[in-house]
């Protein structure tokens, strides 16, 4: 503003000149900012992000310093001493150099052009430097020029809508530059985490699995081998594993695949030892915890096998590691799964039919009782339904006797219930849990619905949770 109120008031040469110190003061600062940022180029490498934020933020300080400046207060009664114009120059020069400030604008300028790299070349810098006072040089000789053509219009008011526009241009280039430092710190922050995840997964070490003695003869021996020693070789404290699936989560597979070739106390072993390891780090716990969870006890797992899942609940429960707030779903959990399993007794069900009439599940008579609790809105259970329909080993054994169907809707909606009584055969007992018994006091765990239960005739368990073509199998090779 001091060039433009020269060139107002002692004509554009004296304002070219005061222009001319500014220029110079600039190129010394930008030379000596320049060599300064040779010698720590690895540091502001290293924080090129945040030294855009700092030079970004200085331009807006900057551009609302100029906006709200109001340039009449320093021309009115303004009567400056006659100056030479190399007086004009030192001036503008001495009072542009006593601005230290003005360093750290260079270096976050520079920083945010890229104008100091190790690949620019001495010559590439010298001609930068020059750049940058000729466009200085160019810039205030426009400047004088134009204030010069138009002095009749530069008045206060004009000044001061000048320093507007010049200032709200300086503020929203600033703020746009801000705004891509901060865009770019992220989007640099998600690129590095993404290749450090993927230069820590690529040294993982693929999983080995436990070699066989030769003098283990016996597959059912040898499946508890392989399952109380699959992770010994495993380890537990590189949590980058938990980032790596392709490894993890199929050594997990392999482990559970082996289950059904061993005796159960094997794989309660197995499963001790397995969490026992885990447990030196709590990461890595959960993480295995879950793949079991999701593998076992998900019913769209095709690996879904409470009895299973009940080894890895029971160690958690017992874990001193494992703090109590974290033991009380596994608790509940453990309690859901060990109703009705294989083996025991199923829980009584009071169901009532269509005409009113109630019955127990205790009170059916027959070798085998197929218990299915089902929607009729359920897409999959009429695919079961048409399956059991459709099956010549349900429908021989429904014929014969051998085998009542027991279908139980355990929600509150009736009017679906009895909108679609016509899909359930008439030689099956089809019934709702009035009371809602089933569903408010969870006797069955009906983590998805249709659930099939085969059982026999005291009631016990044979088959929990199965899908259809396994209990089709099963009373297949009972007629063999």
């Amino acid at each position: 503003m001091l060039c433009i109120q020269r060139t107002l008031s002692k004509g554009q040469l004296s304002g070219f000149f005061s222009g001319l110190g500014v220029a110079f003061s600039d190129l010394f600062y930008a030379t000596g900012t320049s060599l300064f940022m040779g010698l720590l180029v690895n540091f502001i490498q290293a924080n090129e992000r945040p030294l855009q934020i700092i030079g970004s933020i200085l331009m807006v300080l900057i551009g609302y310093y100029i906006y709200q400046k109001n340039p009449g207060k320093n021309m009115q009664g303004d009567q400056e001493k006659k100056q030479t114009l190399v007086q004009d120059f030192v001036t503008t020069f001495l009072l542009t150099f006593s601005n230290m400030l003005i360093v750290i604008l260079f270096i976050g300028l520079f920083a945010q052009y890229g104008f100091v790299l190790p690949e620019h070349s001495f010559r590439m810098t010298i001609a930068g430097l020059l750049g940058i006072f000729a466009g200085a040089v160019f810039w205030w000789i426009f400047i004088t020029f134009i204030v010069s053509l138009m002095r009749n219009w530069f008045n206060d008011r004009g000044l001061k809508i000048l320093n507007r526009v010049m200032g709200g241009i300086i503020m929203a280039l600033a703020t746009a530059g801000f705004l891509t430092a901060i865009t770019g710190c992220m989007a640099k922050e998600k690129k590095t985490i993404e290749h450090n995840m993927a230069t820590s997964t690529e040294a993982l070490k693929d999983f080995k699995r436990p070699e066989l003695p030769l003098m283990i003869i016996d597959p059912k021996e040898k499946a508890g081998y392989i399952i109380t020693h699959y992770w010994d070789k495993f380890n537990f404290a590189d949590t980058m594993y938990c980032h790596a699936p392709e490894i993890t989560d199929q050594a997990f597979v392999g482990f559970i695949i082996t289950f059904p070739y061993a005796s159960y106390d094997k794989v309660c072993e197995g499963v001790k030892k397995l969490l026992t390891m885990a447990e030196v780090d709590a990461v890595m716990y959960n993480y295995f915890f879950k793949l079991a969870e999701n593998y076992l006890y998900d019913p769209n797992s095709l690996y879904c096998n409470d009895e299973y899942f009940i080894p890895f609940l029971e160690q958690l429960v017992a874990s001193e590691k494992v703090m109590d707030e974290y033991k009380i779903r596994a608790r509940y959990q453990l309690q859901l799964v060990k109703r009705n399993r294989p083996g025991a007794k199923a829980e009584d069900i009071v169901y009532t039919t269509a005409n009113g009439s109630t019955g127990r599940l205790y009170s059916i008579s027959a070798l085998y009782v197929l218990l299915m609790f089902f929607n009729p809105d359920c897409q999959e259970c009429k695919q079961t339904i048409a399956q059991i329909k459709g099956s010549p080993v349900f429908s021989s054994a429904i014929s014969t006797g051998k085998l009542k169907v027991l279908a139980v809707y355990p929600d509150e909606n009736l009017e679906i219930w009895r909108n679609n009584l016509s899909d359930i055969p008439a030689s099956w007992i089809n019934g709702y849990n009035i009371g809602l018994s089933i569903k408010n006091n969870q006797i069955y765990d009906l983590k998805a619905i249709p659930t099939l239960y085969l059982l026999d005739a005291n009631k016990l368990v044979i088959l929990k949770d199965a899908p259809i073509q396994v209990i089709q199998d099963y009373l297949q090779n009972l007629s063999r």
